[in-house]
């Protein structure tokens, strides 16, 4: 595998932040919150899909141990039910639900307070993937962000590089 000295954030076939490697970016130290996506996640692979009472399960375990927050996708089969039994069950821990415009509004109106909007930083994924102009990605951005934050929820800008 190729490295590139001027270039340490990427290499033949992976890249990045290039802001990991910034002398220039001191991080201070701050506390560290658990933010758990087994469910968000998992339904991004293939093969896998939880029921309703997976994912009852898995919110219950998470704040039987104190993870202050679950995150779950909107988009697959029975994500209502699932928002429904999960806020049915009044866990100490927020159920994070990623925006998705006609879908969010409906956990809200459940009792979801906390969204998170995606938005892909990095140039490789945005000329890749995208294709489309940065100021159009910063404009679709800010307007799914004001329209989460319109709900009245706590909203979270979440900017991964890849």
């Amino acid at each position: 595998m190729n490295r590139y000295p001027d270039e340490p954030w990427r290499t033949d076939h992976w890249v990045t932040s290039r802001h990991n490697f910034d002398p220039a970016i001191e991080v201070p130290p701050h506390s560290i919150e658990l933010h758990d996506i087994t469910v968000r996640d998992g339904e991004e692979c293939a093969d896998l899909a939880f029921n309703v009472d997976d994912k009852v399960r898995i919110a219950e375990a998470l704040a039987l141990v104190g993870v202050p927050r679950m995150e779950m996708f909107l988009t697959v089969p029975g994500w209502l039910e699932a928002v429904r039994a999960i806020l049915a069950r009044k866990l100490p821990q927020k159920l994070v639900v990623t925006w998705d415009p006609g879908r969010t509004e409906r956990a809200v109106d459940l009792g979801v307070r906390d969204i998170m909007v995606w938005y892909r930083i990095g140039e490789e994924y945005r000329q890749h993937v995208y294709k489309k102009p940065r100021a159009q990605m910063l404009d679709e951005a800010v307007q799914a962000v004001e329209q989460a934050v319109a709900t009245g929820s706590e909203v979270n800008l979440f900017m991964p590089e890849t």
